[in-house]
């Protein structure tokens, strides 16, 4: 059946009667009071609070117990870098302690390098917290590794009152770090986090860090291949590295195949996407 086009102009144009409803219209808003927007109450135990955009979802898991330690050398010191500092020493491994350190002096140094402002407090935290949820302390059935770190990230920054605007920006830096495509149109502090971990991981951009910083860096967190590979072969049998179910297949039809070329660019994008989960994930745990 042959579809009627619409005259998008004719549409357009406005009737008296229209016109009279947009006046009226018009006259009711000016003259109605501007109201505050209304405040929502978190439930009892709702540890988002301080987030306002923030969606959260059913099952939170609550931060463990931690307590504060002594930051290392070139990490700012602050109180919530030695909560962090603690959290991180108290539950995660020696490999992914060592690699969220240097993924910090990397992404640090390639801050310092743009010549541009960055908050290097935020930067440590979001590196301390990047692999979080490959953790069991701070693992669920529910999301990908990236989001639950985020997840436990922010639960930890709404707790010490951290301003809005900073939690939202943590939580794209953890929850983006192995996306790529997106950071560079994120804050900063989002783009170097990403950069850290790729040269880390990958050793994207190596040759522009000064050796005496490499040195000095791999001597204080080195690189511990053993743990490694122990570790990854313990993550499989855990079954935490964990994939998507695929799709059922379906037939499609030749008057379709513009779909199913779309189809297939995007199932291009998500094996490119989760190739690089893998290799990033894989390399350290």
């Amino acid at each position: 059946m042959p579809t009627q086009s619409i005259n998008r102009r004719r549409f357009l144009k406005p009737s008296s009667l229209s016109a009279g409803a947009l006046a009226l219209g018009a006259v009711v808003a000016e003259a109605a009071p501007v109201l505050p927007p209304a405040v929502v109450e978190a439930p009892a135990g709702q540890v988002y609070a301080n987030s306002l955009n923030f969606r959260t979802r059913k099952n939170v898991i609550p931060l463990p117990k931690f307590s504060a330690q002594k930051v290392a050398e070139g990490v700012p010191d602050s109180k919530l870098t030695r909560e962090t500092t603690g959290l991180l020493r108290e539950y995660s491994t020696p490999l992914l302690i060592n690699h969220s350190h240097r993924v910090f002096f990397w992404a640090n140094e390639l801050g310092r390098q743009t010549g541009k402002p960055y908050d290097a407090e935020l930067l440590f935290i979001c590196a301390a917290f990047h692999d979080t949820g490959l953790l069991k302390p701070f693992r669920t059935e529910e999301d990908r590794f990236e989001v639950e770190s985020a997840n436990a990230m922010r639960q930890f920054l709404d707790l010490d009152g951290v301003p809005h605007t900073r939690v939202q920006t943590a939580w794209d830096a953890v929850s983006l770090h192995t996306t790529p495509g997106i950071a560079a149109y994120k804050p900063i502090e989002v783009e170097l986090l990403y950069n850290g971990v790729g040269l880390d991981v990958l050793g994207i951009g190596y040759e522009g860090l000064d050796p005496k910083l490499r040195d000095k860096v791999v001597a204080a967190f080195p690189r511990l291949t053993s743990i490694a590979r122990s570790q990854r072969r313990s993550t499989m049998a855990s079954g935490t590295s964990r994939r998507p179910p695929r799709a059922p297949a379906t037939r499609t039809s030749a008057r379709s195949s513009r779909g199913t070329t779309s189809a297939a660019t995007s199932t291009s994008r998500l094996r490119t996407r989760r190739s690089l989960t893998r290799r990033l994930v894989g390399a350290h745990v």
